[in-house]
């Protein structure tokens, strides 16, 4: 199946590349001046660089990106013009005072998220904006304070940026073979799932991943068909550790969480309390992995989103759904409503599967040309 999405790489797509990126290494060896560091960020017109290929994909673009921005930190940790910033014993904000902030400013400079003119000691309105937007990127919470967590994500940004970047293209490297402009991306350590089509973002939703000791793994395969009101065959390794325990202590506890034994397995009814929600995509791979609604909604208001034992849940679910259906013939919202509330498993295969990938990157480049950079939430880097 996954065989069957890669095509041969184009010599001449290759040679393009190879002229492109040197032709940018050269651009990028030039000073570039503070003013156009700031766009460089944060205007997506300064930062949709071109690909050498109109045609090339999604993971092409990428790379090329990727690869932009790492010859620009390069370029000052070349220079030495990082300055690293001692830790604080308080908190400081708009109105403050203090010699680090100098170098915060000068910092958020150079990473194109300060856009002030000021680079004096005094905690202005523009740090607090620029201070947001580095959380932004960085998939902090957004509080637009200077704490010792902002500061040691500040200080390790050069080389840290640079050994993501780095990971980065390693990972995609492969997917710029694929031809394929439809598809369903999920980024781990983002927590979050993107629709494209035409390499046009449609959908974007927050997912929950794998706990640390239940990770989520990386691998390329397709949506061929969705079931709304699943059963949910319990996994032999959950059944073991954590429900057969329970059910040891409390003989009703099958029947409490609206479960049963169906040919030797334990399995769960469909409903609302249902663990796969209401709506689960069979996305074929060996680790038994789904994508799936959840009736826990409230954990989807954590930044950091590592709750399951490995699936992906989903935040909307039944908006996927809609998407994903309505190439098949009369699937639309009422349709789906009514099958829900049957309440009997209903599986619909899907006449045109869809690619999925569900990859690990902690640095890409985003639609606005923007650089997003996450945390190593499975240590994959160390």
């Amino acid at each position: 199946m996954i065989n069957s999405l890669h095509k041969k790489p184009n010599l001449f797509f290759l040679m393009s590349v190879f002229c492109f990126l040197t032709f940018s290494l050269k651009t990028f060896s030039k000073s570039i001046p503070d003013q156009q560091i700031h766009k460089l960020f944060r205007n997506s017109s300064s930062l949709s660089f071109k690909s050498p290929n109109s045609d090339s994909n999604y993971f092409q673009k990428m790379v090329i990106k990727l690869q932009q921005v790492k010859w620009y930190y390069l370029k000052i940790k070349a220079e030495k013009n990082w300055t690293n910033i001692p830790t604080i014993k308080n908190k400081l904000q708009v109105g403050d005072s203090l010699i680090s902030i100098i170098h915060i400013k000068n910092n958020l400079k150079k990473s194109g998220d300060y856009a002030g003119l000021d680079r004096s000691f005094y905690f202005n309105e523009d740090l607090k904006l620029a201070i947001i937007h580095f959380q932004k990127r960085m998939g902090m919470d957004q509080n637009g304070i200077i704490n010792n967590a902002l500061i040691l994500r500040i200080n390790k940004n050069v080389d840290y940026v640079l050994k993501q970047i780095e990971a980065s293209i390693k990972t995609i490297s492969d997917l710029t073979e694929i031809d394929v402009r439809d598809f369903i991306y999920v980024n781990i350590p983002d927590f979050h799932l993107q629709v494209y089509k035409n390499n046009i973002p449609q959908i974007e939703m927050k997912v929950i991943v794998g706990k640390f000791k239940n990770k989520t793994p990386t691998f390329n395969t397709t949506l061929n068909a969705v079931v709304v009101c699943p059963y949910w065959n319990v996994p032999k390794s959950i059944e073991q550790k954590e429900i057969l325990p329970l059910l040891r202590k409390n003989h009703n506890y099958l029947e409490k969480h609206n479960m049963e034994w169906s040919n030797g397995i334990i399995r769960q009814r469909p409903g609302p309390t249902n663990s796969l929600g209401r709506i689960k995509f069979i996305i074929p791979n060996r680790y038994s992995v789904f994508l799936h609604d959840t009736p826990i909604k409230s954990l989807f208001e954590k930044r950091v989103r590592m709750f399951s034992h490995g699936c992906i849940r989903l935040n909307d679910a039944k908006k996927l759904a809609l998407y994903v259906l309505q190439q098949e013939k009369n699937w639309d919202s009422l349709r789906l409503e009514n099958a829900i509330n049957e309440n009997k498993e209903k599986k619909v295969k899907l006449s045109t599967p869809i690619p999925v990938y569900v990859s690990y990157l902690t640095a890409w480049v985003d639609e606005n040309g923007i650089l997003q950079l996450r945390e190593d939430i499975y240590g994959k880097y160390k």
